[in-house]
C-alpha cells in the first residue's frame, strides 16, 4: 500500500486495541481486502454473504460459526472506518445496530425452518419463513434505539402469536417457541473458539 495514512491507522489499532488486534491477526487476507475495496463495500459484501446462509441447509454449529465469522470482520470493517475519521458516529452505531437485526434475522430464519421440518408448525411461506411465522422480535434498548456500540449486549423481547401459526400439535406449541428461542440465544450468546455474536438478554 502506497497510502501512508494505512500504515498510522495500523499502527494505532495494533498498539491500542489488543482485541482488533487480534481479530485483524487470525484474518489478514481480509483485512487486506477491507484496505484495498474500503468499508462501505466491504460491509456490503459481508451483510449480503451473510443473508445468504438462509438460502442453505446448515445445522446449528455451521451457521453459529458463519455468524461469528461475520461478526468479526463486520467489527473490523466498522472499526477502521471509525477509527480513520471516515464513518460519523451515527453511521457506526446504525451499523453495529443493522447487522445485530441481520443476524437475529438469519438465525430466526433457519431456526424455525427446521422446527417446522420437525413438524412443530406449518411455514405460511417456504420462501420467507418470518412471514407470518407467528414468532415476533422486539429489540429493547440501544438495538431498538439503533444504538448499538462496539460492547453493547442486545435485550430482546421474543413472542408467539397462536392466531398466525398453523400447528397439528397445539398443546406442544408453547414448548416448541420455548426452546426454539433458546436455540436462538445459544446461537447468538454462547462462546466458541470464534468468539460470540451478541450477548442477550430477555430479563
Amino acid at each position: 500500500f502506497d497510502d501512508p495514512t494505512i500504515g498510522s491507522l495500523l499502527s494505532c489499532i495494533f498498539a491500542n486495541s489488543p482485541h482488533l488486534a487480534r481479530l485483524a491477526n487470525r484474518d489478514p487476507t481480509f483485512v487486506c481486502n477491507l484496505l484495498l475495496e474500503g468499508a462501505d463495500v466491504t460491509l456490503n459484501n459481508i451483510f449480503a454473504k451473510l443473508k445468504q446462509k438462509t438460502k442453505k441447509s446448515l445445522n446449528n454449529n455451521q451457521l453459529g460459526y458463519f455468524l461469528r465469522i461475520a461478526k468479526q470482520r463486520m467489527a473490523l470493517t466498522v472499526a477502521f472506518a471509525d477509527i480513520a475519521g471516515i464513518w460519523s458516529l451515527g453511521k457506526v452505531t446504525d451499523e453495529l445496530s443493522n447487522f445485530a437485526c441481520l443476524a437475529l434475522d438469519v438465525a430466526a430464519v433457519h431456526l424455525v425452518r427446521r422446527y417446522a421440518e420437525r413438524g412443530a408448525f406449518k411455514l405460511q411461506n417456504a420462501d420467507n419463513p418470518l412471514g407470518n411465522s407467528g414468532l415476533i422480535i422486539i429489540g429493547m434498548g440501544k438495538l431498538g434505539a439503533g444504538e448499538l456500540n462496539y460492547s453493547s449486549d442486545i435485550d430482546l423481547i421474543i413472542l408467539y402469536d397462536t392466531k398466525r401459526i398453523k400447528t397439528l400439535d397445539p398443546h406442544l406449541l408453547q414448548t416448541n417457541f420455548v426452546r426454539l428461542t433458546r436455540d436462538l440465544i445459544t446461537l447468538m450468546h454462547e462462546r466458541t473458539p470464534e468468539g460470540y455474536v451478541f450477548r442477550t438478554d430477555l430479563r
